[in-house]
């Protein structure tokens, strides 16, 4: 058994390239790039582009218990090939959920004030998707605002603010 090319740490890679022109000259090309241990990639960016964020269902019934379902899907190049790779990544990721009230018959005027969800960690979580349970007994009738938050490697991938709401 050979021991890995490469193990968790930080490396540079420096190519000599001589060029022949009349002239020989010999110049240097460097490239630092680091291995994590948390998800075994390289830097200096990781191959995705960005995570889309979807949500259902978007209306509840004020005094319902239930969870949100938050498919997590990345967007990376050459989908087919590594999509899989970066799915399961996405799901051991931390994911967190935020929820501010947008909408409604007494809408604070201080920004934290609305906040009713300040960045609650998922922790249930199934291939591409993960559960957030809400109980919305608590809740005033109106529009609410719903955000996620997904750290990957060293990047924090926010999504944009989605709307759902509360009825009676």
């Amino acid at each position: 058994m050979t021991d890995p090319l490469y193990t968790i740490g930080q490396y540079r890679d420096v190519w000599s390239v001589t060029f022949e022109d009349g002239e020989c000259a010999v110049a240097q090309v460097a490239n630092n790039f680091q291995i994590y241990s948390d998800l075994w990639f390289t830097t200096p960016i990781p191959p995705i582009y960005d995570f889309r964020f979807d949500f259902r269902p978007n209306k509840l019934r004020k005094g319902t218990k239930r969870y949100l379902l938050i498919q997590v899907v990345p967007n990376v190049p050459r989908g087919a090939e590594i999509l899989p790779y970066y799915e399961n990544l996405a799901i051991v990721s931390d994911l967190r959920v935020s929820i501010e009230l947008a909408c409604g018959e007494c809408v604070p005027a201080e920004q934290d004030l609305r906040l009713i969800v300040d960045r609650s960690l998922v922790d249930y979580r199934e291939k591409g998707y993960a559960y957030y349970f809400i109980d919305t007994c608590d809740y005033d009738e109106g529009i609410y605002n719903i955000w996620f938050e997904l750290a990957f490697g060293e990047n924090v991938f926010v999504s944009e603010k989605n709307s759902f709401q509360v009825f009676n």
